[in-house]
C-alpha cells in the first residue's frame, strides 16, 4: 500500500476540509450565500474523494489478513460502513476490529513485525463517531476536526506500514527461518 498516497490524501483532504469550513463560516457571516453554496459543494467533493480513498485503503487492509479467521471479508468490512445507523456500530468492527484481527493474524502466522496499537484504533473510531456531534458546534467542531485528522493520520500511517510489513519477502523469510529452528 502506498503510504505516501493514502496518508497524503487524508492529510491534504483534512486540511482542505478545515479551510473550507473556515471560509464558509466567514462567507456566511458576510452574507455571501452564493459563495457559501460553492464552498459547500467543494467540501462535498473533498468528502466524496476521502470516502473513496478510505474505502480503497480499508479494502486493501482487510484483504491483507484474509486467512479464514478474520471477522470480515474486505467487501463486508467496507460495505457495511455505508449502511445508515448500523454504521455507528460497524465502524468499530471495521477499524478497531482490523487492529485486533491484524494482531491475531501476525501471531497465528508468527510474523516478526510490530503489532498495531489497538488503543489508537479504538480512540480514532470513538473520535469519528463523537465528531458527528462535535462537528455541529461552531469553532469547536473545527478544533475537534483537527484533532481527529491527527489521530486518523496516525492510524492511516500504521495501517500502511502494517500491511506493507506482512507483504514483504523479509517478513515471510523470518517466518520460514523460525519454522526451521
Amino acid at each position: 500500500m502506498s503510504k505516501q498516497f493514502f496518508l497524503g490524501s487524508v492529510v491534504i483532504s483534512g486540511i482542505a476540509s478545515v479551510l473550507l469550513s473556515l471560509f464558509m463560516m466567514a462567507a456566511a457571516a458576510g452574507g455571501a450565500l452564493g459563495l457559501v453554496g460553492f464552498l459547500f459543494f467543494l467540501s462535498l467533493l473533498v468528502t466524496v474523494y476521502l470516502a473513496v480513498v478510505g474505502a480503497i485503503m480499508w479494502y486493501k487492509a482487510w484483504s491483507s489478513i484474509q486467512d479464514g479467521s478474520a471477522r470480515a471479508t474486505p467487501g463486508k468490512a467496507v460495505g457495511f460502513m455505508f449502511i445508515p445507523i448500523f454504521n455507528f456500530y460497524w465502524v468499530f468492527q471495521a477499524i478497531w476490529g482490523f487492529a485486533k484481527d491484524y494482531n491475531s493474524y501476525i501471531e497465528r502466522h508468527q510474523y516478526s513485525v510490530d503489532k498495531l496499537p489497538e488503543g489508537l484504533f479504538l480512540a480514532s473510531t470513538i473520535m469519528a463517531v463523537a465528531g458527528i456531534i462535535a462537528g455541529r458546534i461552531p469553532f469547536l467542531g473545527i478544533l475537534y476536526s483537527i484533532a481527529c485528522l491527527i489521530v486518523f493520520a496516525l492510524v492511516v500511517a500504521k495501517v500502511c506500514d502494517a500491511v506493507n510489513a506482512i507483504s514483504t519477502p523479509a517478513a515471510a523469510g523470518q517466518v520460514e527461518e523460525q519454522s526451521r529452528v
